[in-house]
């Protein structure tokens, strides 16, 4: 298969597994849990195939590959219906409720995606905040509740949210346009970091969290003051992905 189909936002896989991985690691990894987390992924693989079918990623893309991404798109669709199917009938209610809330985010990023708002501040914010809520059906369904199923789900969102900031501000800043961006990027990753520091520090029960969100909001902080290129953007990215690690080793560790 042709590896343009594949979903080109690297990113994004990382948004994608972290929350899913938080879920399974932090709770009991049954079936209902590991089918949310099957069907979310081949949902987003289906993502690709799709956009390039309808022309999103041009007409001459389209052209020569339009057939084999309906056909990928249908077969993954299918896939993500039938895995998704298993999730909500094993799934315990507060699951199923959960599980609304990343269906809602998704169900948002379609028309945007469409019509090629995607990659805009507010589709990729939107997007941080879908994946960020994955924890929520995943960890439900394996059995957590309380500040075990929100929490980890607020972690995410901060670092998501503060790094789609910094690398919306990175292109800005060489693009030479919108300092107001870079303002808010800055003012982003301090206020996550203000936050997560504040939590560890003045609410021992949520220190654990507190702790883990610091670790890559800090990072991006400092990544705000970096003279950083649009080319070093996927070592950035890497960087990122080694911060989130740390932040989901601490949450399984004290959770």
């Amino acid at each position: 298969m042709s590896a343009r189909l594949w979903p080109r936002e690297h990113g994004a896989y990382a948004e994608l597994l972290f929350p899913i991985a938080s879920g399974l690691a932090l709770g009991r990894p049954v079936l209902a849990a590991l089918a949310f987390g099957v069907a979310a992924f081949l949902a987003f693989l289906a993502g690709e195939p799709l956009l390039v079918a309808r022309g999103v990623r041009g007409g001459r893309l389209r052209d020569e590959l339009g057939a084999a991404a309906r056909r990928r798109f249908a077969a993954l669709a299918a896939a993500a219906t039938a895995s998704g199917i298993v999730a909500l009938a094993s799934a315990p209610a507060e699951a199923r409720v959960a599980a609304l809330v990343p269906v809602a985010a998704a169900a948002l990023l379609v028309p945007l995606a469409l019509a090629r708002r995607l990659k805009t501040l507010g589709g990729e914010l939107l997007a941080a905040a879908a994946f960020a809520s994955l924890h929520l059906p995943v960890g439900a369904a394996s059995g957590l509740s309380g500040t075990a199923l929100w929490g980890p789900c607020v972690v995410w969102l901060a670092s998501f949210t503060a790094g789609t900031f910094a690398v919306h501000a990175i292109k800005a800043r060489q693009q030479r346009r919108d300092p107001g961006l870079v303002r808010a990027a800055i003012g982003a990753a301090a206020l996550t970091v203000a936050g997560s520091a504040a939590v560890a520090v003045a609410v021992p029960e949520w220190r654990w969290l507190g702790a883990a969100a610091l670790v890559p909001c800090l990072g991006i902080l400092g990544v705000n003051f970096l003279p950083i290129r649009t080319k070093s953007l996927m070592t950035l990215g890497w960087s990122l992905v080694a911060a989130n690690a740390v932040a989901l080793a601490i949450l399984v560790a004290a959770g």
